[in-house]
């Protein structure tokens, strides 16, 4: 049982670490994208100064 246990735990460990690592890239990659979006719509905010425009914003903020 005990050999058992020393060889499956190696396996698992990588496993779990990898998709640990994926999620942060996910979540890395998400935040991103959210950022430059942002950028990109505040300075569309900048450049127009339009009520609708900054109602959009506010949407984008919400989600």
């Amino acid at each position: 049982l005990i050999m058992k246990e020393r060889y499956t735990l190696p396996f698992q460990i990588p496993i779990t670490f990898k998709s640990s690592l994926l999620m942060v890239k996910l979540i890395l990659i998400h935040t991103i994208i959210q950022t430059s979006t942002l950028i990109i719509l505040e300075v569309l905010l900048l450049m127009m100064k339009d009520i609708s425009l900054y109602h959009v914003t506010m949407v984008v903020f919400m989600y």
